[in-house]
């Protein structure tokens, strides 16, 4: 092969390896794969919303209606988990606009919002739910087993769950409307 010929294909082996590369990193990109590893952090599998009952048993967590709420039921969907309490006057400020994220997305966005019963009352939550008209789950966690397991610090707590399971984002304290609307953005990449 000729000098000529083999500066001529240098231009060519620079595409086709850029071209690989940009596949390569397309392909990485586009990787659906949940992590192996479940903690409440960014980039992580969510924790599952289950508690250990007297007997040593692993069960969901329930609604107001006594239904369970599993967090695998809502594989393929953005998850949005608040914590709160009735007593909380910052988790009373944003609840009207976690009703209004629940109204815009419907089905696209399943909005749970844990009540931390163990540190509440169900019957002030019943209250509370009739009073600002919620429509969204609320599911109670009666052991502080599922708040634990979340880490959560302090009320309000909300995480920002992909459609694989994924935490994308995680928010300490109370929210606005914007807010709630830039989390529901970022898992939905």
């Amino acid at each position: 092969m000729g000098k000529d010929n083999f500066s001529k294909l240098i231009p060519v082996g620079i595409v086709t390896l850029l071209v690989a590369l940009a596949v390569g990193v397309f392909v990485n990109a586009r990787r659906t794969e949940a992590p192996a590893e479940v903690r409440p952090d960014i980039g992580y599998a969510a924790p599952p919303l289950v508690y250990t009952d007297d007997k040593g048993g692993v069960k969901p967590l329930s609604d107001l209606d006594g239904k369970p709420v599993r967090l695998e039921d809502y594989r393929g969907k953005v998850v949005f988990i608040n914590f709160w309490a009735t007593w909380c006057p910052p988790c009373k400020q944003e609840m009207p606009d976690i009703q209004r994220i629940h109204e815009k997305y419907g089905d696209k966005v399943k909005v749970l919002a844990v009540n931390a019963t163990a540190q509440d009352n169900e019957e002030a939550v019943r209250r509370f739910v009739e009073q600002f008209k919620l429509t969204f789950d609320v599911p109670l966690d009666k052991t502080d087993d599922v708040t634990s397991a979340y880490q959560v610090r302090f009320f309000p707590t909300s995480f920002f769950i992909d459609k694989d399971g994924v935490i994308r984002e995680k928010r300490e304290g109370a929210m606005n409307y914007a807010l709630m609307e830039a989390g529901v953005s970022k898992a939905s990449r």
